[in-house]
């Protein structure tokens, strides 16, 4: 069953099925919602319900306050819908509300396309999720390697895994190893967001996006970001 979701101040909507967390379904919905480690630890992603009912589908370790639950503030990673709702929440309006992070991760999964570009997916470790805009670049530093700036490839509305390509001709250091292929035990520090090449949401002009090779990667993230809006 589907419920509606309206944000205030922003009036954003979005869509949440049934037993699914208002963060990930705001966050699938293209929607830039604060939040830190997504699994009840932190409290970034407080709400208050001002408008219908919510339950809690899992248990979550930040304590709110009394006064907190007389207001009706939740915790959006660990509630779903009972009906539409409306919340007040916390929204990003451009890069600069992007807190800078530092998190860990490991390998997922990596191809080679062509023989000139791998691409190299991260999944972040447990109790953490990268917060970032379509876009943005971050630091990339694998255990034993130099660090290299490089954009996301993949979409904000999925946090846990994350997308980067490598051009063989241009990798360094990092590159090299990208094509010789990461291990399974590898682990990987990511510093960021970084940037200001984001979508302007609230621009009504056409757009029209120019690149080869793995300067596709923050235009990749763009198109998929737009098509969850």
């Amino acid at each position: 069953m589907s419920n509606l979701v309206r944000i205030l101040p922003s009036g954003h909507e979005f869509v949440v099925e049934t037993d699914e967390s208002l963060l990930v379904a705001a966050l699938r919905s293209g929607l830039a919602l604060e939040f830190g480690c997504s699994n009840g630890s932190c409290g970034e992603c407080k709400g208050r319900v001002t408008q219908g009912q919510v339950r809690r589908i899992r248990f979550h370790d930040y304590a709110l306050s009394n006064a907190e639950k007389r207001e009706g503030t939740v915790l959006l990673c660990c509630c779903t819908a009972d009906g539409d709702v409306t919340i007040e929440a916390g929204e990003a309006g451009g890069p600069d509300d992007i807190p800078m992070q530092k998190i860990r991760a490991r390998l997922y999964n990596q191809e080679t396309i062509a023989g000139e570009v791998a691409i190299v997916r991260l999944r972040v470790m447990r109790g953490q999720m990268l917060r970032f805009l379509a876009g943005q670049h971050v630091r990339l530093t694998p255990a034993g390697s130099q660090a290299a700036d490089i954009s996301i490839a993949s979409c904000p509305c999925d946090g846990l895994v994350l997308e980067f390509h490598f051009d063989s001709r241009h990798g360094g250091d990092i590159g090299s190893r990208a094509f010789a292929g990461f291990g399974k035990s590898d682990r990987f520090e990511i510093e960021g967001p970084r940037g200001h090449f984001t979508l302007d949401e609230d621009s009504r002009r056409e757009l029209v996006f120019l690149a080869c090779d793995t300067a596709i990667s923050p235009i990749k993230s763009i198109i998929e970001h737009a098509i969850n809006l």
